[in-house]
């Protein structure tokens, strides 16, 4: 898409690596539909033609796995191996990369716990609303078109987001 060389490895079948990279697949989608955009001469910012179109998740649930059981809830799975490459890229010093990619977003994983814990809390109302007012919390502070890096978003969180039970 950047017309940059590149490697491509392949690994086995159950899917850690390739979760990873399809992971920043969709990033990559609305990128390449930007570019189309500019080409065509379009004003218009392919995120909120993305949301015209009805997708509203723009992170978060792009690349979570859900395996349904013959009795019980589903469980819902993740990896987290972009996370094991977003700590050698904060190890390295630049979790940008140069700037080639954008700060970490943990909001993906909150997603997750999200609706894992709703799904094995049915009907509890009182948890559902505070799951999902932290989300709101994470929608406020990665969800603004620029992420903060990894620390300055952490600390944000610590700060808006107060544990279970406590006012």
């Amino acid at each position: 898409m950047e017309q940059r060389g590149c490697i491509v490895y392949a690994t086995d079948l159950d899917g850690d690596r390739l979760t990873d990279l399809m992971a920043d697949a969709p990033d990559a989608m609305r990128k390449w539909g930007q570019m189309v955009l500019k080409h065509c001469g379009v004003n218009k910012d392919m995120r909120e033609v993305w949301k015209e179109m009805g997708f509203t998740m723009t992170n978060g649930k792009d690349m979570t796995s859900v395996m349904y059981r013959m009795e019980g809830a589903p469980i819902y799975e993740q990896t987290l191996g972009s996370a094991d490459a977003m700590l050698l890229r904060l190890l390295a010093g630049d979790e940008t990369v140069g700037g080639t990619k954008d700060p970490y977003d943990p909001r993906i994983h909150f997603v997750l716990i999200n609706e894992a814990y709703k799904a094995a809390n049915p009907g509890n109302k009182e948890l559902a609303k505070w799951l999902d007012d932290q989300l709101a919390i994470f929608d406020g502070i990665y969800g603004t078109g620029k992420r903060p890096r990894y620390i300055d978003g952490y600390l944000k969180l610590k700060e808006a987001i107060k544990p279970w039970g406590t006012k």
